[in-house]
């Protein structure tokens, strides 16, 4: 056995990628094999876990089968609807699905308290509307369905024959209980679906069951590894960039934003903006929720405006340095960056990506700036209900590929006026699985341990006082604007 030995094997599997890592508790990610995919609204599961398969046996030459001591998975949020073979009684669902129809059938039959009880509002999102629909629509294939279960859970089952579902999953359902913990029995008979439909639940770091003999042959790897239940991606990216104590905030900064305040209890907010899951960890809670296309905006528009045969990440540079000539505020000029439409803690998908207050004086400059300070002032919306829920904090935690686009980092700090640090390895959701399977099989005492151990800061940028009367002047209007289009996309 090599000296990188226990080897823990991470699944990531995002809106745009499917990624396998090596991690080492000695040398961190020592190997990792990536798939570039094409996430949409419905997919077939059973080709994601095809590729999985194939990524595994791909990654497994840089090991050997003894080595592996654990596997962990992360993915995006979805839904599988499985029969009692374990086959897929229908595509697979994720969270660009809008269930509008349903959401429409059951708007006005919802609890006053339903978001005191599920720790989030009522959206198209949730993921009993697409059960709900299909049992209305396709009652025969509904009538299959012997579980619901996310995206990981199917992968997990895939390996190892168990079917379960973690509590931060469950969150996003519609029909868990975060005061119990627990399926909530009235909201299931509300929307008409059988209680025995739903998977048991566990902790993410809980053990759920090991490789079988099935999977040890597609994979290249031994039966009877252990596997543990996992999260969802931004749930998981908060572990890894580091929210295990109660005051710390991670902000993930992917194709969209997911912020996270970390506490000992649900922080309820009236104004039903923000979302209370359970943690990964027992004994803590996240506040805060997934936002609307930021960085993701930020590619968008290097791929629109940078010349034919030009490198993109040159491209990127050049922008980055006329946006860095450009004032902050871009002389007036705001940009919506939702091109998908606003989630936390706005909630309105209908709202589309908007530039304000264009003007002959503008360049491009402005205008790439202009979005990365939209981007600013959108997690300043996320950060300002926090702290009105008496979440205080001086820092926080930026994780993802966001974080290498440093003049964002910067607007970032400026606008919020936190200091911002940034670990060394920012494929946090990796890193969140190997903590998770750290704690399983028992290398670390506590999560915190973990965390001192696995995660190292990078850099740490600090907010520039000269700047932010400018930024709050501007952040004022931008949250009028929002306002405005709010009400402006929602009539057409």
């Amino acid at each position: 056995m090599s000296t990188i030995s226990p080897l823990y094997l991470a699944v990531d599997l995002g809106t745009g990628s499917l990624r396998v890592s090596l991690y080492s508790l000695q040398h961190g990610v020592v190997a990792m094999k990536k798939k570039e995919i094409s996430i949409d609204s419905m997919i077939d599961i059973d080709q994601i876990w095809s590729e999985l398969a194939h990524l595994i046996r791909s990654i497994m030459k840089h090991a050997t089968p003894a080595e592996i001591a654990c596997i962990g998975i992360s993915a995006l949020l979805g839904w599988v609807p499985i029969d009692i073979d374990g086959v897929p009684a229908a595509d697979a669902w994720t969270w660009m699905h809008q269930e509008k129809q349903s959401f429409n059938r059951f708007r006005d039959k919802i609890p006053a308290d339903y978001n005191k009880r599920t720790g989030r509002r009522f959206t198209t999102e949730l993921g009993v509307l697409k059960w709900a629909a299909m049992k209305e629509n396709a009652p025969l294939s509904y009538e299959r369905v012997q579980s619901f279960i996310s995206l990981k859970d199917y992968l997990i089952y895939r390996l190892t024959g168990s079917i379960c579902m973690d509590y931060t999953h469950a969150a996003y359902t519609g029909v868990f209980s975060i005061q119990d913990l627990a399926w909530d029995d009235s909201l299931l008979r509300l929307f008409d679906i059988e209680v025995d439909k739903m998977p048991k639940l566990h902790f993410s770091s809980d053990i759920v069951g090991v490789t079988t003999e099935t999977a040890a042959t597609l994979t290249g790897m031994n039966p009877g590894i252990p596997v543990i239940c996992g999260g969802p991606d931004g749930s998981m990216a908060i572990l890894g960039g580091g929210g295990v104590t109660t005051g710390v905030a991670v902000d993930v900064m992917g194709t969209t934003d997911v912020v996270f305040g970390v506490s000992e209890a649900p922080l309820h907010d009236e104004d039903r903006s923000l979302i209370n899951n359970p943690h990964l960890l027992p004994g803590l809670w996240l506040t805060g929720g997934p936002m609307g296309m930021t960085s993701g905006t930020a590619k968008w528009f290097i791929n629109q405006w940078h010349g034919v045969g030009e490198d993109v990440s040159q491209a990127m540079r050049a922008y980055e340095a006329l946006a860095n000539d450009c004032p902050a505020g871009s002389l007036g000029l705001l940009f919506i960056p939702s091109l998908t439409g606003e989630r936390t803690p706005l909630w309105n998908e209908s709202i589309r990506g908007s530039v304000i207050g264009l003007t002959q004086y503008h360049t491009n400059g402005h205008i790439y700036r202009a979005l990365l300070e939209g981007n600013g002032y959108s997690l300043q919306n996320v950060f300002r209900r926090l702290e009105k829920l008496g979440f205080s904090f001086q820092q926080y935690i930026a994780i993802g590929g966001g974080t290498k686009n440093r003049l964002g980092l910067q607007i970032r700090a400026d606008i919020t006026g936190k200091r911002i640090v940034v670990p060394k390895e920012i494929e946090a959701s990796t890193l969140g699985v190997a903590i998770l399977c750290a704690l399983a099989m028992r290398h670390f005492h506590d999560p915190v341990q973990a965390v001192s151990h696995m995660i190292k800061t990078d850099f740490v940028v600090e907010p520039r006082q000269d700047q932010q009367s400018v930024y709050e002047q501007q952040f004022r209007k931008y949250q009028h604007l929002l306002q405005c289009m709010s009400e402006y996309y929602s009539q057409n």
